[in-house]
Formats: structure tokens, C-alpha cells, sequence
């Protein structure tokens, strides 16, 4: 990280806006953060918008927008919208607010379903896992050793390597065994 600020902690109510990458070991921000560099950062409470190049955490928990080309973290936990190219995570939680947008989710367990009944939808390229549980998620490939597609579903193919399981309101093109 070029040009990068070193801070132990910050704590955002309004806005903030960085020009350089950010490094910290606590941020907690009620408002909106933009960065226009990388954050690095051991723990994040973002309540509002947090928007960053590349996002490196050990561990974040969210509500309102994440936009970001790349989100690498062990635990993510989001309510609301995420909007990012690339996700690499141990434990990934997402309850959908809205619409939200992943190219590519990696993560050993994955949960994704909406706050409430009303139409939101995660559209994704490809979701690789161990475990994952989705509902209302469109999605081209999703590749795990257990799959539960849930109902608003829209997937074209499913990778499995020990089980799944399909809701009947859910739509599914075609099931791959893997060995």
C-alpha cells in the first residue's frame, strides 16, 4: 500500500472521505466512508455506505451499501446492498435489502437470503463453497459440497459434491454431481 495511512482507530458519524489507502485496526463509521484507495483493517462497523478500491479485513459487520472491486475478510456479516467484483471469505452472511451485485463470492460457508418478503435479488457470476444457502439469488454457476437453493431462485448450473436440495419456487437449468 503506496501512500497509505497508518491509524489505530476512527470513528465516522457524517461523512469521511480518504484519498489514499487506509490502514487501521478498528473502524466504525455511521454515515458514509469513501476511500479512495485500499482499506486494511482488522474490525469494521460500517452503518451506511463504505466504499473502497480493495478491502482487506479480518472481520466486518455491515448495514446499508459496500461497494468495492475486491473484499478479502474471514467474517462478513451485511444487511443491506453489496456491489463488489470479487469476495473471498470464511463465513459469509448477506440479507438482502435491495439489489445486489457480486461477480464472484468464495467463501467455506455462505448464507444469503432477504430482510423481508419483498422482491430483492443478488445476482452473482459464480458462488463457490462448502456450504451454501441461498434464496433469492441469480446466479450463473454455484459450486459446493452441500447446496441449498432456496425459493427466487434462478440458477443455470449447480456443482455438487455430497448433496442439495431445490425449492419448488426455485429455478435451476441443470445439476452437476462432482467427484
Amino acid at each position: 500500500m503506496v501512500n497509505t495511512k497508518h491509524i489505530s482507530q476512527v470513528v465516522i458519524q457524517g461523512h469521511k472521505t480518504y484519498q489514499h489507502d487506509v490502514a487501521i485496526e478498528q473502524l466504525k463509521s455511521t454515515g458514509s466512508c469513501f476511500i479512495k484507495g485500499d482499506l486494511q483493517a482488522v474490525n469494521v462497523i460500517s452503518r451506511g455506505v463504505l466504499k473502497a478500491q480493495d478491502i482487506k479485513v479480518q472481520q466486518i459487520e455491515s448495514d446499508g451499501l459496500i461497494k468495492a472491486h475486491k473484499l478479502e475478510t474471514t467474517v462478513l456479516k451485511h444487511r443491506g446492498n453489496l456491489h463488489i467484483q470479487q469476495i473471498e471469505a470464511k463465513h459469509f452472511t448477506l440479507l438482502l435489502s435491495g439489489t445486489s451485485a457480486i461477480q464472484t463470492l468464495q467463501a467455506e460457508i455462505i448464507h444469503i437470503k432477504p430482510m423481508w418478503t419483498l422482491f430483492k435479488q443478488c445476482h452473482c457470476n459464480a458462488i463457490i463453497g462448502q456450504e451454501v444457502i441461498l434464496e433469492a439469488v441469480k446466479a450463473n454457476t454455484v459450486h459446493a459440497d452441500v447446496i441449498r437453493i432456496g425459493a427466487k431462485c434462478k440458477i443455470d448450473k449447480v456443482y455438487y459434491k455430497k448433496s442439495y436440495h431445490i425449492h419448488p419456487m426455485a429455478k435451476v437449468g441443470e445439476v452437476i454431481e462432482v467427484y
